[in-house]
């Protein structure tokens, strides 16, 4: 079996340097700020998107953004109560938060996912991370070899591994499945790699997907898992998503010894303000010195975060209201996706059926292929999910992040991807003062059960923009002919 290894650092002999510096070797130059031109790193698609609703409600158009996957629901006021008391602790004496992060947020973070996955996490093996995000890119620059990723997949898992010094290794996926990869295709692109002299170590896998919003079935994940033990790959479980889906998909449980997991509270608990994540190691030799290797990095640049959003991040798992309002912000998005989707995939002889273009989400994002509509749009001038995305904010008024940017190499394939990523997380509940009101009215309903299903109580009445830009994505749809 081979163990999940620190990146080994290359020794470098010690020379004696000169008392005069090589100031011409140098590349700042004096009264100038220089550059590292040798950096090559892309922005992030998502924010960039953002600011291109920005600028389009900035001119004065109706802009439905579906930019950024970015809760906004608001918190139980038990949970903000207690928080004045520990965050004002925090406060009085300000301390240094520990690298690997505080005792008491390590400890419930490894209970929470004991609990999840039915598998013993002990805190030695959790590191507080600032956000999932922070977490992902020390892991990609402590972990051994070369990483495998879905060839879609989320905008920064990219930039973050050029960024760690190492290859793109895309293990292709089918649209009709859900954009998972298959263990046919991961074991042609592992030995693919190891022929081009790549060394495939690491699979990454984000099972609740984004762009997608798709969630593959138990039985996928476990024939994937198997394959990656038969390969003798370790696993990096990305599940910022688990939180919004009652079951989500088990990769621990059926590959503890080689299984990293990271997520964090921004999703599930709708708190990305608070910067929180986790990177769970495994209980192995390997795994421990991976561990140790990550408090180092954490140590030398962000350390863990801040004590007082530590302290309120374990008030989350102590609070049992929490526990509560959690399952209704689960009930709240799924009623929301699903009813969307609903629109799309409604039939009628007026405006086509979208269903064949979009896959059935799990999470409040919909990934729309237009790629069967090539010929119509190549027609409008539109090549590109670039262009795509550009004609739709323009002449519909709906902003989301082009497809393309989820493609390793996307925008240079022969046949570039006409695809985009609409996020739903913000549609009615842009302003602080809309969500409060739609998600305290969603709640109080659905907690009396005034109805038997959760889709009944969203309606156009109650979510009016989240049906206009179904409707109006339809209407997009027969306009291309």
């Amino acid at each position: 079996m081979n163990t999940i290894a620190p990146a080994v650092l290359s020794r470098h002999r010690v020379t004696k340097r000169p008392i005069t510096p090589n100031l011409s070797a140098m590349p700042i130059q004096f009264g100038k700020v220089g550059t590292n031109d040798t950096l090559q790193i892309a922005p992030s698609a998502t924010f960039a998107a953002k600011e291109l609703a920005g600028q389009l409600a900035n001119s004065g158009q109706t802009v439905h953004d579906c930019t950024v996957g970015q809760p906004n629901i608001p918190a139980p006021q038990s949970f903000l109560d207690a928080v004045v008391k520990r965050v004002n602790h925090a406060f009085k004496f300000s301390k240094y938060a520990a690298a690997n992060g505080q005792p008491e947020l390590r400890s419930q973070v490894a209970n929470f996912v004991s609990q999840t996955y039915g598998t013993p996490i002990d805190p030695d093996q959790v590191l507080i991370t600032h956000g999932s995000k922070q977490g992902l890119a020390d892991l990609f620059r402590a972990v051994d070899g070369d990483i495998l990723i879905p060839d879609i997949a989320w905008v920064s898992y990219e930039e973050q591994i050029k960024l760690a010094g190492k290859p793109i290794l895309p293990v292709p996926t089918e649209f009709t499945n859900g954009h998972f990869p298959t263990p046919e295709a991961l074991e042609e692109t592992y030995h693919h790699a190891k022929e081009f002299g790549k060394n495939p170590q690491v699979l990454l896998l984000n099972t609740i997907n984004n762009p997608t919003g798709a969630m593959p079935n138990q039985a996928k994940v476990d024939a994937l898992v198997a394959k990656a033990k038969e390969l003798d790959l370790g696993i990096i479980s990305d599940q910022a998503y688990e939180l919004l889906v009652t079951h989500p998909p088990n990769i621990v449980a059926q590959h503890p010894e080689e299984t990293i997991i990271t997520s964090s509270l921004t999703k599930g608990f709708a708190r990305q303000g608070d910067s929180i994540g986790w990177v769970i190691t495994p209980n192995t030799d390997g795994g421990k010195a991976l561990y140790k290797k990550m408090k180092q990095l954490s140590s030398q640049d962000t350390v863990s975060g801040a004590v007082p959003i530590q302290r309120l991040a374990t008030e989350w798992f102590d609070n049992p209201e929490n526990k509560a309002h959690q399952a209704i912000v689960r009930r709240f998005y799924a009623a929301r996706t699903q009813a969307f989707y609903n629109v799309l995939a409604k039939d009628g002889t007026d405006t086509p059926s979208l269903a064949e273009n979009t896959i059935q989400p799990a999470a409040p994002y919909i990934w729309l292929d237009f790629s069967p509509q090539r010929a119509q749009l190549q027609a409008k001038g539109i090549t590109n999910s670039d262009e795509l995305m550009s004609h739709l904010g323009k002449q519909y008024g709906i902003v989301g992040v082009p497809g393309g940017k989820f493609v390793p190499g996307g925008s240079q394939a022969v046949d570039p991807p006409l695809t985009l990523r609409l996020s739903l997380f913000q549609l009615d509940l842009g302003s602080n003062k809309e969500a409060d009101e739609r998600f305290t009215a969603f709640s109080q309903a659905a907690t009396e059960g005034k109805e038997a299903d959760d889709g009944a109580l969203i309606t156009p009445d109650t979510s009016p923009e989240l049906f206009k830009v179904a409707q109006t994505l339809r209407q997009f749809k027969k306009d291309l002919g």
